[in-house]
């Protein structure tokens, strides 16, 4: 169960004794001062797409729409803006979560617009989807962004890293084609290890 946000109530029954009421009257103000802290903040991607958990100061970001997630990392918070460049590149072009398929369709999203134009000088401005697939690769390439696929299975966690070496060899700065981009990213070519 996911902790509270901090806009919701959380209600602590303690059992009545001099020890249990010391202490609880100690530890209650703590934990309502840690909540917040440690709930992620859920948001949507871009207007319209689908929710992401931000944690770590914007070093880790979850995509969870069922009992499997896509996780995407990096080392500290200098890294943390092209993380969410990086996510929103790779969710939109890459992924290939059944999930995301009305959000990787749509044309009319400003955010992905706006992505786009800060890497033209570093991407073709081919089809929408293909200059967000090079702006991934180049990302990869530039940062040292990692990408976990996790599942949770009978109350275990299984990890397993995405390899982005494809990903990122493919966007080497020469022109590539549109069919070479989509090679490059697609989930059949070996891009990735699930």
């Amino acid at each position: 169960m996911p902790p509270p946000s901090s806009s919701q109530q959380c209600i602590v029954f303690v059992q009545s004794s001099p020890t249990v009421n010391r202490m609880s009257r100690a530890l209650i103000p703590l934990l309502f001062f840690l909540l917040p802290i440690a709930a992620a903040a859920e948001k949507p991607i871009a207007q319209g797409g689908p929710s992401v958990s931000v944690k770590n100061n914007g070093r880790l970001v979850e995509y969870c729409p069922d009992n499997t997630c896509e996780v995407f990392s990096v080392r500290n918070g200098k890294e943390s803006a092209a993380l969410a460049d990086f996510t929103l590149a790779y969710l939109y072009a890459v992924s290939d979560y059944v999930y995301l398929e009305e959000f990787q369709s749509r044309m009319d999203l400003h955010e992905v617009d706006r992505l786009l134009m800060r890497y033209q000088a570093d991407c073709p401005q081919l089809a929408q989807r293909a200059a967000a697939r090079c702006v991934a690769g180049h990302l990869a390439r530039k940062y040292p962004i990692r990408v976990t696929f996790v599942r949770y299975d009978e109350r275990r966690k299984y990890s397993e890293p995405v390899s982005l070496e494809r990903l990122r060899n493919a966007f080497n700065g020469s022109a590539n084609t549109e069919s070479q981009l989509q090679e490059a990213a697609s989930p059949l070519s070996g891009a990735f290890k699930r």
